[in-house]
């Protein structure tokens, strides 16, 4: 399913946000391409001084809590971005950037969350698998 224009602009923007609050702090930030992305499972390869971390960034434009205090939705992660979360723990960050349709229209006011790969790993669990069709269309029926 293809993404929303309005939706692929959220993340662009979240991912703007940490961008710069990662060199902020004096970090190099390597950008990946798509590719990359499905290969280290994450968006962004911060390295600082402690090493390099594994930053995946998830753009919201809705708040992280509603009226009623409780979170308005879960948070989702492909396979290979849990993977990493595992493998990297303390080095693997889940940084969501909420309330940005607010954020649009009064720049810099925005919500945050940030979880490690040690976080994930306790909270996570397994709802969606991806099924490869590449060698199956010789299977594909045309109607009418």
């Amino acid at each position: 399913m293809a993404r929303q224009a309005g939706a692929l602009s959220t993340e662009r923007r979240a991912v703007e946000i940490v961008r710069s609050e990662e060199e902020a702090r004096g970090r190099k930030v390597t950008g990946l391409s798509k590719i990359q992305e499905r290969e280290y499972g994450c968006d962004l390869l911060s390295d600082g001084p402690n090493g390099r971390e594994y930053v995946e960034v998830k753009g919201w434009g809705e708040p992280l809590l509603g009226a009623n205090g409780t979170f308005t939705f879960p948070a989702d992660l492909n396979a290979e971005q849990y993977e990493t979360a595992c493998r990297e723990g303390a080095r693997f960050r889940l940084e969501i950037v909420a309330d940005l349709s607010a954020e649009r229209k009064a720049p810099g006011h925005y919500q945050r969350l940030s979880l490690t790969g040690d976080d994930i790993r306790q909270l996570a669990t397994p709802w969606r698998y991806r099924l490869p069709l590449d060698d199956l269309a010789d299977r594909v029926a045309s109607r009418p």
